[in-house]
């Protein structure tokens, strides 16, 4: 997980870094806890839980006007995920799970970030074999994703697999090629 924070740490300043203004002399204007939040859930970098709590609040005021946004769904889930994990308030991933199958209900079915979100849920509740399974579909929806490939190594360390660790996190460093990872 560590390796997951650091590395979506390392995507987000860099990201910030290389956005475009949009006046020659004019700063860009500081993004809100929601957004922060987003870029922090999206990347696989924990978040203060003021913002989560801000970007929830956001997400279900959006749903209700769009509830057909699968990947407002999928963000929704997996700051739900977050929340719970960092809270220890299970309540958090029965409300995780019905977003994240929300998402995928409502959106396409190989939507990788859904399916990031379940598996992270999957290792938040240590189950293994089930993160397993949601970290390689959504690793096959999004062969190109980093992210897929860091929650797969907290799945593969869970369950042991020493050369599925090894296998994730070569993959992983291949798609973050120069990022740092730990």
């Amino acid at each position: 997980m560590l390796i997951a924070s650091v590395a979506g740490a390392v995507v987000l300043g860099g990201v910030l870094v290389l956005l475009p203004r949009e006046g020659d002399d004019a700063a860009p204007p500081a993004p809100g806890p929601a957004a922060m939040a987003r870029g922090a859930v999206t990347t696989g970098v924990p978040a203060a839980l003021p913002d989560l709590a801000v970007l929830i609040g956001d997400r279900e005021s959006h749903l209700r006007a769009h509830p057909l946004d699968g990947v407002s769904w999928a963000v929704l889930g997996t700051a739900y995920v977050e929340q719970g994990r960092r809270t220890e308030s299970f309540a958090n991933w029965a409300k995780a799970e019905k977003a994240l199958n929300t998402s995928l209900k409502v959106g396409a079915q190989r939507n990788p970030q859904a399916l990031e979100g379940l598996a992270a849920l999957a290792v938040a509740r240590r189950d293994f074999p089930a993160a397993k399974r949601w970290g390689e579909r959504a690793a096959g929806a999004a062969p190109k994703r980093w992210t897929a490939h860091a929650v797969l190594i907290d799945a593969y360390t869970g369950l042991g697999d020493h050369k599925g660790v090894g296998r994730a996190l070569d993959r992983m460093l291949e798609l973050r090629a120069g990022t740092p990872a730990v």
